[in-house]
């Protein structure tokens, strides 16, 4: 009788650490897939923004594709897109991690500090080559040509 109770107390034994092995094992899978969530996610809110940064400042340039409408400026510290129409000037650039907006009359003189804040942005590089305008955000790049006229603005 006793080597049966010694069994039956060794296979209890035995069960609660299978059990405990897979309880150990199974919470190790959640939180390495709960970490790889979080970083996929992470990821792609970054994507997201720098890309809805991009198609924001492609399609405000759109909207003022006029000769002489488009041009690459120095604003405070950082390269700027200026898109002028009638008078006034919309400027899009970044700053303090922002993607900014500054809307005025194009006699003012108002400093990057005073636009509005759009996206948040870590870096803005404009560049503009034979007629075309280069816009990277982030590390993502893309280009244009304005269709008003075959030069951009200087």
């Amino acid at each position: 009788m006793k080597s049966n109770a010694s069994t039956a107390n060794l296979r209890l034994v035995a069960v609660a650490l299978l059990c405990g092995l897979f309880f150990l094992f199974a919470m190790s899978v959640i939180l390495l897939g709960t970490n790889l969530y979080r970083g996929i996610v992470a990821d792609t809110d970054e994507r997201y923004t720098q890309r809805t940064a991009l198609s924001y400042i492609m399609n405000q340039a759109r909207q003022y594709d006029l000769t002489g409408g488009i041009s690459v400026e120095s604003f405070g510290d950082a390269d700027v897109l200026a898109l002028r129409e009638g008078g006034y000037v919309t400027r899009l650039y970044c700053y303090d991690g922002q993607l900014c907006s500054l809307y005025t009359e194009e006699s003012l003189l108002l400093q990057p500090e005073h636009g509005v804040a759009v996206l948040p942005l870590d870096s803005l590089t404009l560049t503009q080559t034979d007629g075309r305008i280069i816009i990277s955000a982030n590390g993502y790049e893309t280009s244009f040509t304005p269709h008003a006229s075959g030069e951009v603005a200087q």
